[in-house]
This record gives C-alpha cells, sequence and structure tokens, in this order.
C-alpha cells in the first residue's frame, strides 16, 4: 500500500543577539521596511502569542486606538508579503503570533539552555555560543519609544544572563584547574562590563596561578584605570592583596579566585528591635481611630513633627498592629529635584498585592493604565485610555485612581492608606489626594487615610488642611520629643543594667531636645568606638544635634570601601532605589552588592522597603552625597543614568537629570522632553513646565550664545509649549514672559518655520485674551509665511483662526467668508481632524446667521470626521452641540436623545467639564420645550459643575439661562439678578454676543415690570449689539421686544414697524419660532389698531407654528391667547380698547 510522504516545513532562522540576521533555506532573507522588521523581530522574541491591543501600545502609544489597529493591519499585510511563506504569520482572532514549529530563535536557545539552575559547563559553553552581541545590535525604531523600552529591557536581561553564564564558566574551568578557557572567558566578560572588580581580580589571580606575572599586573594597571575614569574610586582592598601577592611572588592557591573573607559586620550594641518608647497614647488613639472605621467611617489624619521625630516609625507601628484587618497600601513622597507625578499614589497601588480590584471597571482600568504599565500585560488587549483635554482629563485620571481605591475597599475590606513623607508630594498628587478627600472621603465608609508631613513645610500644607477642616474631615496630631523618662525606658532596653543611666538621659534628652534618630545616632555613634559598655557618667562628650552631621560623618568613615562605594551609589539615585540599578551604578556584581548592602542594613544605614531599599533618614543621605568628591559626583551620576535606562526606563525625569548633571546633554534633553510629554499625558501641567524649563535652561547651557540653529529652534519650540501651558493654568504674567523671549529668539534666529509657529500661537492667544486686533495681525502675517513655506495645515488653521477674530471684531460676513474658505482647504487635505475643528467653528457662525439647519449638518459631519480618525471622544462630544441646535429647531425627541447619550457617557466617566456643558444644554432643551422650573433645576446643577472649573464662557451662558428662565416663571427679580451677574461676566470676556444677549433679555424682564424708560435704555445697547455681531436670532428679539415696549406706550406704528421687519427676517432663518413671535406681536398691534382681520390672519399663523417652534422666548399659552383675544373681538365686531 503505498503512502503520501509528508512534506517537511521549512523554517525561518531567526538570530537576535547580535545584529539581526534571518535565513531562509540556507540563504539570507532580507525585509525593507524596519517597521516591519520590527514587528517580526518582536513576535520571534516572545514564547506565546500578544494581542493586537498591546502591539498598538507598543507601535503607536500616542494614537486613537482605531487609528493605531489600522496601522497595525497594514503592518501585518507588509509583513505577510516580506515573508516566504505566508503561513508563517498566524492572526486568528485578537492574537498574533508567527507559527512555533516554523521558525527557530536564538534568543529561545540561549534562554532554554541556560534554564538549569546548576547548568553544566558543556550547556554553559553551548548557551554562550549563541551569544554574538548585545540583543538586535544596531537596530532601533527611533519613532516608537515604547518599542525602544522594550528592547532596552529585553537587552538587559539577556545581557544578564549572558554574565552571569560566563561567571559560573570562569568558575567551572578554574576548577577543573583549565586556566586558558577560564582566562578567555573573563575577558570576554569585561569586553561586556569592564567595571566588574570581581572578574578582574579572577583573571589577576588567573595569569599569576599560570605564571604570567606581566600580564596579572597590567590587568591590574587596567582595573584602577578603569575604577578611576568610571567611578572615581580605587579599587578594593581584596583586590588590592590579590595584586601584591602576584606582586611579590606569594602563592594563590590558598586564595583561589573567590573573594577573600568578607570583613566582619557590625555587631551593634543597640539590638535591632528597639521599642517604640513615648507614643502609646497618641498610637492607641491611631488604633480607635481605626475602630471607628472598620464601624462604618472614614476619615485622614495627618502627623506632623520635626524631622527624625518618629512619624515614619508610628506609621509602621500601626499598620503592623492593623494589617491583618485591613487592605494597607503605602505610598512615600520622594526628594527629587525632578518630581515623578503620581510618584507616591503609584507606589501605594504596587505595595498591595491586589493590583487589579475584581470590580474595577474596564474603562477604569485602561485609565491607570498610564500609571501601571503592567496592566497592559495581565490585560491583553485592553483598550487604550481616553484622549482628552485639559482639567477633563486630570479629573477623569483623578477619578480612576479613586475608583481603584474605592474598588479595594469594597472587595477586600476596610482600607488603610499610609502616606509618608506629605511634604514631599509632587503637585499632581496633591492634587489627587484633596479630589479624593473631597469627592469621597466625605461619603464613603471603611477608609483610614494617614499621612505624615514635617512641620518646618506646614506652609506647603496650608491649603490642603484648609480645605480639610472645610470638608470637615481634618484631624491632626504633632509629635513632640521624648521626656527624659522615655530615653530612660530606651536606654534600659538598649543597655540594660549599666550604672549612670538617669543622669545619661537627662544629658541626651537636654542635648537632642528628644529627638528619637538623634538620640540613636548618638547611641549608635559612642556604641561603634565602644563607648557604652562603661559608667555612663564618664561620657563627657556627647556629638550634639548641631553637629549630628558629623556624627554621622564618623560612622560612614568606619564603612567597609566597598560598603562605603554603594552607599554613594545609593545616594547619587536618591531617597530610594532599586537593587540592580544601585548595582550598574555603584559598578559591582551581584555578590558584592548584596554583601555590602547586609553591611549597610545591618548598620541601619539603608532599611529594605517594598521593591528595593532606602536610606534610614535624609540626614544619611545628605552626608553621604555631601562627602562624594566632584569628579566621583559627575562620574556616579553618568552611570545611574545609564542604570536607570536598563531598569527603570520609565523613570524618565530621574534619567534626564543624571545625563545633565554628568554632561551627556543629548540623551539629557531627549529625556527630559520625554518626561515632560509623559507629565502632560498624566496632565502633570506643573511636573511639565518644571521639565521643559530644565531642558530650556540646558539648551542655553549648550549655547550661551544663541548661535546654533537646532538649538534655537528647540528653545523656540519648549516656548510655544510653555505658552500654551501657561495659558491652560491661567499663569499670565508667565504666559507674557514667554512670548516675550519666544519673539526675542525669533528675532536673534530668523526661522521662518520657528516664526510660523509663534505667529500661530500669537493669533489664538491675544484672540482669547480679548486682542482683536493684535490677534487679526497676528493670523494675517501667518498666513501668508504659511503660504511662502507651503505649510497648507498651518494656513488652514490661520485662516480658521482669522475666520472666529473677524467675528469677534463685528465682521460676521468676513468670518463666514474665511470659515468657508478654511472648509474648502479641508477638502483637498486628508487630515481629519482639523477639518472636524474648523466644521465646528463653521457651525457657530452658521447658527449666528441663523441657519440652523447648515449649522446641524456641520456638525454631525464634524462628528463622522471624529469617528473615522479614531476619536471617539471627540466625536462622543458633538453631541452636546448636535443636541443644542436641535432644541432650537423643536427636534425635541432628537435633542433629548444625543443630550441623554453624552450626559451619561460624562457621569459614568466622571468627564465633569462634559457633563456640565451637557446640563447647560439639556436645560436649554427644557427652554425650548417649556419646562422652565426644570430648566431652572438644571442650570443650577451645571453652574454648581462649572464652579469647579473654569469656562467663564460656558458660566455666562448659564447665567444668562437661569435669567430667561426666571422670566418666563414671573420671577422677574430673580431674573434680573441673574441676567446682571451675566452681563457682568461678559463684559469680563468681551464677548459682544452675550452683552447683547443679556441687555435683550433685561429689557424683557423691565417691560414685563411695565418700567419702559429701563426697557428702551435695554434694547437700545442690546438691539445694537446684536446688529453690529449680525446675530438673526437676537435682531428679530431686540426687534420683538422694541414693538412690545411700543406698543404698550401706546407708539402703535413704531411698534408695528418693529415688528414687520422681524417678520421678514423671520423668512430668512430656520427658526420658526422667531416667525411665531413676530406674528403673535404684529396679530397684538393690528388689533390695538382695531384692523382685527389683519391681526387675525397673523395670529392664526403662529397658532400653525407652534408644534415647530420652541417656547424659550415665547411661550405657547401666550400665542395661543393672543388669538383668543382676536377672535374674541371679530366675534364682538369691536376691537376692545387696549
Amino acid at each position: 500500500m503505498n503512502s503520501t510522504p509528508t512534506l517537511k516545513k521549512e523554517t525561518i532562522h531567526i538570530q537576535l543577539l547580535g545584529p539581526p540576521l534571518l535565513g531562509w533555506q540556507g540563504d539570507p532573507l532580507r525585509i525593507a521596511r524596519r517597521s516591519v522588521r520590527a514587528l517580526l523581530f518582536y513576535l520571534a522574541a516572545l514564547e506565546g502569542p500578544v494581542s493586537r491591543g498591546q502591539l498598538c501600545f507598543l507601535f503607536w502609544p500616542d494614537i486613537p486606538e482605531a487609528h493605531a489597529r489600522r496601522n497595525l493591519t497594514r503592518l501585518l499585510t507588509h509583513l505577510r508579503m516580506a515573508l516566504p511563506d505566508p503561513a508563517l504569520l498566524l492572526t486568528g482572532g485578537d492574537l498574533v503570533s508567527l507559527a512555533p514549529e516554523r521558525y527557530l530563535c536564538d534568543v529561545h536557545a540561549f534562554q532554554q539552555l541556560l534554564a538549569d539552575p546548576s547548568p553544566g559547563r558543556g550547556l554553559l559553553e553551548q548557551a554562550l555560543q549563541h551569544y554574538r552581541g548585545p540583543f538586535l545590535s544596531g537596530f532601533y525604531l527611533a519613532d516608537s519609544a515604547e518599542f525602544e523600552s522594550w528592547i532596552t529591557q529585553k537587552r538587559s536581561e539577556l545581557e544578564i544572563a549572558y554574565l552571569r553564564a560566563l561567571d559560573r564558566l570562569i568558575d567551572s574551568c578554574t576548577a577543573d584547574h583549565e586556566f586558558e578557557p577560564a582566562i578567555q572567558a573573563a575577558r570576554r566578560y569585561l569586553e561586556t562590563d569592564d567595571l566588574a572588580e570581581e572578574i578582574h581580580r579572577k583573571l589577576i589571580s588567573l595569569y599569576g596561578q599560570q605564571g604570567e606575572r606581566a600580564k596579572a599586573l597590567h590587568q591590574y594597571e587596567q582595573c584602577l584605570a578603569v575604577l578611576e575614569r568610571e567611578l572615581g574610586t580605587d579599587p578594593l582592598p581584596e583586590t588590592t592583596a590579590v595584586y601584591q601577592a602576584v606582586l611579590h611572588g606569594q602563592s594563590l592557591a590558598a586564595q583561589g579566585t573567590t573573594l577573600p573573607p568578607t570583613p566582619p559586620a557590625w555587631v551593634s550594641q543597640l539590638r535591632l528591635d528597639i521599642p517604640l518608647v513615648g507614643r502609646a497614647q497618641i498610637l492607641s488613639s491611631l488604633e480607635r481611630a481605626f475602630l471607628d472605621v472598620r464601624t462604618g467611617q472614614s476619615k485622614i489624619i495627618l502627623i506632623s513633627g520635626e524631622p527624625g521625630i518618629g512619624k515614619t516609625r508610628l506609621l509602621h507601628a500601626l499598620i503592623s498592629r492593623c494589617q491583618s484587618q485591613a487592605q494597607v497600601l503605602v505610598g512615600s513622597g520622594e526628594r527629587s529635584e525632578m518630581s515623578l507625578p503620581y510618584h507616591p499614589i503609584v507606589e501605594a497601588l504596587h505595595s498591595t498585592p491586589n493590583l487589579l480590584p475584581p470590580s474595577l471597571a474596564l474603562p477604569w482600568v485602561s485609565e491607570i493604565s498610564r500609571l501601571l504599565p503592567e496592566i497592559n500585560q495581565l490585560k491583553p488587549g485592553l483598550p487604550p485610555p481616553a484622549t482628552l483635554n485639559g482639567d477633563e482629563a486630570r479629573i477623569r485620571l483623578y477619578e480612576a485612581l479613586c475608583q481603584h481605591l474605592l474598588c479595594q475597599r469594597a472587595d477586600f475590606g476596610p482600607l488603610l492608606l499610609c502616606l509618608d513623607n506629605l511634604h514631599w508630594f509632587d503637585q499632581t498628587s496633591f492634587g489627587w489626594l484633596n479630589h479624593f478627600c473631597r469627592q469621597y472621603l466625605t461619603r464613603s465608609s471603611q477608609i483610614l487615610v494617614l499621612a505624615t508631613y514635617r512641620s518646618e513645610d506646614a506652609p506647603a500644607m496650608l491649603e490642603l488642611r484648609e480645605n480639610l477642616s472645610r470638608y470637615g474631615l481634618l484631624d491632626e496630631i504633632h509629635l513632640n520629643g521624648l521626656s527624659q523618662a522615655d530615653i530612660l525606658e530606651l536606654l534600659d532596653h538598649l543597655l540594660g543594667e549599666l550604672p549612670g543611666k538617669a543622669g545619661f538621659a537627662s544629658r541626651l534628652a537636654d542635648a537632642t531636645g528628644g529627638n528619637p534618630f538623634f538620640v540613636l545616632e548618638i547611641l549608635r555613634t559612642l556604641g561603634e568606638e565602644n563607648k557604652l559598655a562603661g559608667e555612663l557618667e564618664q561620657l563627657v562628650e556627647l556629638p550634639l544635634p548641631d553637629s549630628v552631621r558629623t556624627a554621622v560623618d564618623r560612622r560612614l568613615g568606619r564603612l567597609p570601601a566597598s560598603a562605603r562605594q554603594v552607599l554613594e551609589a545609593g545616594a547619587i539615585l536618591g531617597w530610594q532605589f532599586k537593587f540592580n540599578t544601585l548595582r550598574v551604578t555603584a559598578g559591582r556584581n551581584d555578590l558584592e552588592t548584596a554583601r555590602d548592602i547586609d553591611v549597610l542594613l545591618d548598620r541601619q544605614l539603608l532599611v529594605k522597603v517594598a521593591g528595593g531599599f532606602q536610606f534610614s533618614h535624609d540626614l544619611v543621605r545628605k552626608a553621604t552625597a555631601a562627602a562624594i568628591s566632584p569628579m566621583r559626583f559627575t562620574l556616579l551620576h553618568g552611570r545611574a543614568g545609564k542604570a536607570r535606562q536598563r531598569f527603570e526606563p520609565e523613570a524618565d525625569a530621574l534619567i534626564a537629570l543624571h545625563f545633565d548633571i554628568s554632561g551627556d546633554f543629548d540623551k539629557a534633553l531627549t529625556y527630559y522632553l520625554r518626561a515632560a510629554q509623559k507629565a502632560e499625558r498624566l496632565y502633570a501641567w506643573q511636573e511639565a513646565i518644571a521639565l521643559y524649563t530644565a531642558r530650556l535652561v540646558l539648551l542655553e547651557q549648550i549655547d550661551p550664545l544663541a548661535a546654533q540653529p537646532d538649538a534655537l529652534a528647540q528653545r523656540g519650540a519648549i516656548y510655544a509649549r510653555l505658552i500654551l501651558l501657561d495659558h491652560n493654568l491661567g499663569q499670565s504674567a508667565a504666559q507674557v514672559e514667554h512670548f516675550q523671549q519666544l519673539q526675542n529668539l525669533v528675532a536673534l534666529s530668523q526661522n521662518k518655520p520657528l516664526e510660523l509657529v509663534a505667529l500661530q500661537l500669537q493669533a489664538r492667544y491675544l484672540h482669547l485674551d480679548g486682542h482683536f486686533l493684535d490677534a487679526q495681525q497676528a493670523a494675517e502675517q501667518g498666513q501668508a509665511l504659511a503660504l511662502e513655506l507651503n505649510d497648507s495645515g498651518a494656513y488652514c488653521r490661520l485662516l480658521a483662526q482669522d475666520g472666529l477674530i473677524s467675528f469677534f471684531l463685528g465682521q460676521p460676513d468676513q468670518a463666514l467668508k474665511q470659515l468657508e474658505a478654511a472648509r474648502e482647504l479641508t477638502d483637498r487635505d486628508d487630515d481629519l481632524e482639523l477639518r472636524a475643528n474648523v466644521l465646528a467653528r463653521l457651525a457657530f457662525i452658521k447658527c449666528l446667521f441663523g441657519k440652523y439647519q447648515e449649522a446641524l449638518d456641520c456638525h454631525l459631519e464634524a462628528r463622522r470626521c471624529h469617528q473615522q480618525s479614531g476619536s471617539t471622544y471627540f466625536a462622543a462630544q458633538q453631541l452636546t452641540e448636535i443636541g443644542d441646535i436641535c432644541a432650537s429647531l423643536a427636534l425635541f425627541e432628537q435633542s433629548h436623545q444625543a443630550l441623554r447619550e453624552i450626559l451619561d457617557l460624562a457621569r459614568k466617566t466622571h468627564l465633569r467639564y462634559d457633563e456640565g456643558h451637557t446640563l447647560v444644554a439639556l436645560s436649554w432643551l427644557h427652554m425650548c420645550q417649556g419646562e422652565y422650573e426644570t430648566a431652572v433645576q438644571r442650570y443650577a446643577e451645571a453652574l454648581e459643575i462649572l464652579s469647579t472649573i473654569h469656562n467663564p464662557h460656558l458660566t455666562t451662558v448659564t447665567e444668562i439661562g437661569l435669567g430667561t428662565a426666571h422670566y418666563q416663571l414671573g420671577n422677574y427679580a430673580q431674573s434680573l439678578i441673574w441676567l446682571e451677574k451675566g452681563l457682568a461676566d461678559a463684559q469680563k470676556i468681551k464677548f459682544r454676543l452675550r452683552l447683547a444677549d443679556a441687555r435683550i433679555q433685561m429689557g424683557m424682564v423691565a417691560l414685563a415690570q411695565g418700567r419702559l424708560e429701563d426697557a428702551r435704555e435695554y434694547l437700545a445697547e442690546g438691539l445694537a449689539g446684536a446688529r453690529q455681531v449680525q446675530s438673526a436670532e437676537l435682531v428679530i428679539a431686540g426687534l420683538l421686544v422694541s414693538a412690545g415696549i411700543e406698543r404698550q406706550a401706546g407708539k402703535l406704528s413704531q411698534a408695528l414697524a418693529y415688528a414687520e421687519e422681524a417678520l421678514q427676517r423671520s423668512q430668512d432663518i430656520d427658526l420658526l419660532v422667531c416667525e411665531m413671535w413676530a406674528r403673535t406681536e404684529a396679530g397684538l398691534i393690528l388689533l390695538a389698531q382695531h384692523d382685527c382681520q389683519a391681526a387675525c390672519e397673523h395670529t392664526s399663523r403662529a397658532i400653525l407654528l407652534i408644534p415647530w417652534s420652541h417656547q424659550a422666548w415665547i411661550r405657547s399659552d401666550q400665542v395661543r391667547q393672543a388669538h383668543d383675544q382676536v377672535l374674541r373681538c371679530i366675534e364682538m365686531r369691536q376691537c376692545p380698547e387696549q
């Protein structure tokens, strides 16, 4: 029986260790597109499939997901076409991978050979054959920071495995007395990490054991040179000892290549279980507060005191007592020149094993992934966070963090949130804490927040304390120094029965003021000097508080050299640091670093914390840093920058600072920019300003004479960004200063693209500040320059901006012409977002001219543009404008549907601006339906929200709306209060449309009150303003209110002239309410003139228009009453006297 042979499927060979190589059927495989190769390399390095969402975030983290997914589809198509067999790529469903049996990758082979915890020499040699060099050596993807971060992390992970394999091979060969392969492995190790002093030491020993004394001495000199060059330090005593042995021809057999015995660690005469003394009463009160929280309350307690007084110790004492009864989250402010936004909050979230509470809704999970990118690994396919702007985006991130804590409480029980070193919090963390307390702590249960701060920083805490007091949440504890009795209790525990303790305790209390840190530091110093073993009365000199730093210095001076070097590396890294970052910064291997950390922990100079280590006190860090020589200080910062690049690539701000200090300015500039952009994505505006400013200062240092065009262009771009942030934050003085500096740079550099940027900024912000003529001049100059530079996008933006400025200058015809021209330009441009923005502005002008249907079409098209570009948030935002116009057109069902959709979304996602804006539009809908009491309630809700965000225009609209609603309800006094407030606010922002609106409505109120002269005065200004801005609806309203005034004054001819002009104008706009109102008013005037038949023609037509008209200006019952009055006149065949 014949059987069909199974054809063997070819495999693709992918080498990623070293410069990447691809092979197929024995020949090289070339793929031209760099992005396609990047995707292939990423898939090959993984050990399983990856979600499309994760790939989108890797390659396009900053664009809408829909757009990123389209990019990914195209990229996968290019990859499939580039592969020799399309079946090599699997893309079923949401997962993407390479066919597992169809490719071989050196990374997997390397890792599998080293998977054995104790690989033999054979496995080590096989694994090392695969390692041709660093992972993806020479390959980069410049426009994808996330992909570059992945390469850096993977490269570091594989390099560590490679070096450990070499170290094991050295030891294995040495144990077999095969010195030559051991030497080759050691030299190969040093080619990668020439700072590995232990390997230098092993190599010196190996040369010595082979009798190659000259090579051993040369190797020591190389070690000496590299340590001096990179670390500014000398070799360790152990290395020098090996060198001396070779130098003097001594036998190394006994020493071998292992480290000399570890110097005996300092054995403290102060036991480590130091009791918490003098705080029993305070600790009991904290425990009672926790019990209150467990039974349903929530509160925040601030603990203050001087440095070293024991705030952190008290916090941890409570944690140890409560951690079995509550979820405990601990975060600490970090002292750093470049604070990381939300660092304490992120640290707190990392401190719990429940990183993702089960009940946390998916939108909040996506939002928190901004701060916890590892969530994308836990939740493959997670949609990207929403794309928002300004305060609403920051509030949404605040809300996500709040929801995370609330879900922790709901899922796992009472919550204890401990925030240490509040005085070192960044502004965004302060803002979040304030938001959390205001919005949730006042109405949530079973949450206790404990926060500590230094009493010397009390002024910085003032705003937070005042807010907490206002919310009724403030509870404070101030820690004082230990009493003499407390110190004596401490001495009893530490020293046992020694004579003279009482007198010694008294002297310690006087010398330290009872500060526990000072007390213990003095005791540790005396203990290390063996002065606590005898008569305590004989201790004449104490290291007093003023010289505590001297005491710390004395302790540091007694450290082994290697431990001192590791501590110095830690001081460079900051208050807290991770093991690997410390190891690389110090230039030590794992074993040396671990040994030295044990020494530092034992001597209580460092303490272990979640994820790493921190200094026992900031005084220790300061003293350590101050003792580092300037050259070594600079060198260590350079190594710290490289270490954090490898192990903490997300710490852009710290990396930038390290490279700045070390003089690696190109890297510093890159990381300052990345850190500033990241801060903006996290809505940490003040931190972003600080980072942009640091970059600016560095550029000025690089180019002090302002002669380098590239540096000038970068400085100009920073100023442009700073101006935007200044405006958003309301920092007008800083904005003016930055504008001036930008102008100076433009004049100095004569850089035309930079000048174009400046003109766009001027046109926008001068307009927003009410300097319309200056703004128009900037827009016109910018358009001319954009044409010269052939920058169509800039020209279109400036033209649209010019259109808005023309409207504010009272030139609506010109505004319409410019915006129509801008729309035509977007027809030839594929920038959908630009087109959507132009359409939204054009819709505003269309409404002004009464072309509401055309305005509605513009908004609908803008919504489609946003949807096509993947901007789902901005597409949803258009619903507010759509609902608002539908209400004006009496399309009430469509209006209600659109507004409810966006309102539900805004409330679900806690978008306060959108909720406020939509409530204003919903209030208008109720006004249009004649539901005036509901409108008042909605306007009040909107105003409450608007009071928490800065939007003066929307606030003014709301105030005028409240005035209108109260007018329709007959509450004339209340109506005038709101209209006068709206008028005042409209004057502040110089918005003529709202000024005319408020004055016309105040005229309506005065007319209803019978104050005809006041009404005429209001209408004279209001109608003139409406004519100036050419608001069709307001001109008609002004004419009809004027007609009513003259009708009541008995000037019927003038009244009829006003009404007829209004009726004629109403035929040219889409709002039937204007015709209905005009015919009603004309009917009443004709009735007064005894022309009942003509009056009836008008009021009959008005009755027919009721179903298609809104009731914000005139109520339907008023129309019916007027018609009934006319009919009665006809029936009686006589006109009633008016």
